[in-house]
């Protein structure tokens, strides 16, 4: 991952790491025209994982009171929502025998472009609360 990327807290940014290599592993998989379970298992992973991390974050925001914490949490939500729909429509279209290797990477690119820039610009702000509330190592 770039280390740009990190925010400084290692349990969130390890999170971050592995999200964005599955991102990475989708996005080759539909490259390659890789068997339709593959892809659906990993849209399954990322959508567990996705709210797994979501948590973490969450659990940071709450414990070190994170003032910006309903709107991050909205952040959250509208992308879990727009991943389900993301999903779905790669559902409808895997029954409809209409995947086209350009619908799989424009989820892909959705989900990377939009986790890339939250991370770069929400989990940034909250890194940098969390580097003055959190005690030093």
């Amino acid at each position: 991952m770039d280390q740009e990327l990190n925010i400084g807290v290692e349990e969130i940014d390890q999170q971050h790491a592995e999200l964005l290599e599955r991102m990475d592993v989708l996005r080759d998989y539909m490259r390659r025209g890789q068997s339709r379970d593959a892809i659906r298992d990993t849209l399954k992973f990322l959508d567990a994982y996705m709210v797994e991390h979501f948590a973490t974050e969450v659990k940071y925001m709450q414990r070190y009171s994170y003032p910006a914490i309903l709107l991050h949490k909205a952040e959250h939500e509208t992308f879990l929502k727009d991943f389900a729909a993301l999903k779905a429509r790669y559902t409808e279209a895997h029954t409809q025998g209409d995947i086209t290797p350009f619908l799989g990477i424009d989820i892909v690119r959705k989900l990377s472009s939009w986790f890339t820039n939250h991370i770069a610009t929400d989990d940034r702000r909250l890194g940098e609360h969390l580097a003055e509330k959190m005690p030093p190592k």
